[in-house]
C-alpha cells in the first residue's frame, strides 16, 4: 500500500527547540527511508502552534528535498487570529511571506479561510483538504469557501478511513450550507488527483530500489558463476 507519511513539528510544548527537533525527525524519515512505496514529507502540527522561524525552517528543508508540507490550516478562528496579532492579513498571507509551502503543499481544514484566500491556494498550487465529520465533531464549523477551489480534496482527521462514510457525511454538510452536494462529493475523486501528484516520487523510489535489487542479483549470479568457472578451470589444470 502507498503511503505518505510526516512527523507534525511543533513548539506547544518545548519552544523552538521542540521544533527542531520535530524537523529533524521529517529529515531522518525522509533520508532513511528505503520502502519503495513509502514517502515522506515535511509536517507541522498547525500554523498557530510554531514562530514564523519555524515555517521558514520547514519550507526551506522540503525545498531542499525537493517535497512538500503538511500542515494544519484554519481549522478554528483561533489560526487566522493568531496570523493577525502577528502582523499577517491572514494564516495564508503569513505562509506566503514566510515562504513556508512549496507548490503541492497539503493543507487540512481551512474551514476559516476567505474565498479570496482559497482561489490563492489554487493559483499557489496547494492542496486544500476537507475532513467534514471531524469539522462537525469539533463543532469548528464548515468550510464552504472551499467550493472557491477545484484542488480540494477529501480526509478524515483521525476518524476511521472510511472514505464512502466520509463522502457521504460531506453530502449531508453540504445540503445543510448551501452548498451543491454532489460538487462537493466529488473531492473523493479529487484526492486521487493529489496522490497521483505525489506517487511520482514514490514510483521513482520504487523504480530507483528495484533497479538497486536488479543490480544486487546480477552480481551475486555473476559472483556464484565466476567461482563455478575458476574450479572448472582449476580441474582443468590438475595434471
Amino acid at each position: 500500500m502507498h503511503a505518505v507519511l510526516c512527523y507534525g513539528a511543533t513548539e506547544r510544548n518545548g519552544g523552538r527547540a521542540e521544533a527542531r527537533l520535530g524537523l529533524a525527525e521529517c529529515w531522518r524519515f525522509m533520508e532513511s527511508n528505503c520502502r519503495p512505496l513509502v514517502e515522506g514529507v515535511v509536517g507541522l502540527h498547525a500554523a498557530f502552534t510554531v514562530s514564523d522561524e519555524t515555517l521558514r525552517e520547514a519550507g526551506a528543508i522540503a525545498r531542499e528535498y525537493g517535497t512538500v508540507v503538511h500542515l494544519h490550516v484554519a481549522e478554528d478562528r483561533c489560526d487566522v487570529l493568531d496570523a493577525q496579532q502577528r502582523g499577517y492579513s491572514g494564516v495564508i498571507d503569513r505562509l506566503l511571506k514566510t515562504r513556508a509551502l512549496p507548490c503541492g503543499s497539503i493543507l487540512a481544514h481551512g474551514v476559516h479561510l476567505t474565498a479570496d484566500e482559497v482561489r490563492t491556494c489554487a493559483a499557489e498550487g496547494f492542496w486544500l483538504v476537507q475532513n467534514p465529520r471531524s469539522n462537525a465533531k469539533n463543532g469548528v464549523g464548515y468550510a464552504a469557501s472551499l467550493r472557491e477551489s477545484e484542488r480540494v480534496a477529501l480526509g478524515t482527521d483521525g476518524f476511521p478511513a472510511d472514505m464512502l462514510a466520509e463522502q457521504e457525511a460531506l453530502r449531508g454538510e453540504a445540503a445543510q450550507h448551501g452548498d451543491d452536494p454532489e460538487r462537493a462529493a466529488r473531492r473523493l475523486d479529487a484526492g486521487r488527483l493529489l496522490a497521483a501528484e505525489l506517487l511520482p516520487r514514490v514510483e521513482a523510489a520504487r523504480a530507483a530500489d528495484l533497479s538497486a535489487r536488479r543490480l544486487a542479483e546480477i552480481r551475486a549470479r555473476a559472483e556464484a558463476a565466476a567461482l563455478r568457472l575458476w574450479r572448472r578451470m582449476e580441474e582443468i589444470g590438475e595434471p
